[in-house]
């Protein structure tokens, strides 16, 4: 499985190892990607996402998760991806001619999530499971060895409530699609100002 590298500002820590700001995450293929984003707020996070459509035949975009944020506390808007990426679909077959993977917008459609519904950690806890959360315990699930990077363009309160699931609290069962093992949370030194966390995927017993 792969691990978890959490980027506020970056952060990278892989295998259980505590590694070195100049650590370079050595992997074959695109990197995996989760963005988080308060997307709707104003006009930066639409430009951003437009501008992450252009270079997603760069990427493994594993999902993206619609956010509250301090200036939309009540609301989500994962509409608005979905619209960016009607447009996206206007124009792949140009793109296509410049260069070869661009992913179908049916596949970047169905990888569009709704995050925590509310602003900040009051909207986490037991219970508060959202579908972003859980896709973010599903992609870290799969079987790949590529960490999975998750950018915080928005409320950082979905990746949160996945890490909150981690540390073994709440009710939060049915995240996961194949139901196998247990998962442990390591932290690691706070190095140039970057808030790093590493998680480990953990096999349970085979029984």
């Amino acid at each position: 499985m792969g691990g978890l590298a959490l980027l506020g500002l970056a952060g990278v820590a892989l295998r259980g190892q505590v590694l070195s700001p100049s650590q370079v995450d050595n992997f074959a293929g695109h990197p995996r990607v989760v963005v988080i984003s308060d997307i709707g707020n104003e006009q930066d996070d639409q430009m951003s996402f437009v501008r992450l459509l252009m270079y997603s035949n760069e990427l493994d975009l594993e999902a993206t998760i619609a956010s509250t944020s301090t200036w939309q506390k009540a609301a989500a808007h994962p509409e608005t991806m979905h619209a960016l990426i009607h447009a996206y679909s206007e124009v792949r077959r140009n793109l296509l001619k410049h260069a070869a993977g661009w992913p179908e917008s049916a596949t970047l459609d169905a990888r569009v999530f709704a995050g925590q519904p509310g602003y900040g950690m009051a909207a986490t806890g037991t219970g508060k499971m959202s579908e972003g959360a859980k896709t973010i315990l599903r992609a870290v699930d799969r079987e790949d060895d590529r960490s999975v990077w998750v950018c915080i363009w928005g409320d950082a309160n979905t990746l949160a409530q996945a890490l909150q699931y981690e540390r073994g609290g709440g009710d939060n069962r049915g995240c996961r699609r194949d139901g196998r093992g247990g998962h442990s949370l390591l932290p690691v030194p706070r190095a140039m100002n970057d808030a790093t966390l590493l998680r480990q995927r953990q096999r349970a017993p085979a029984k």
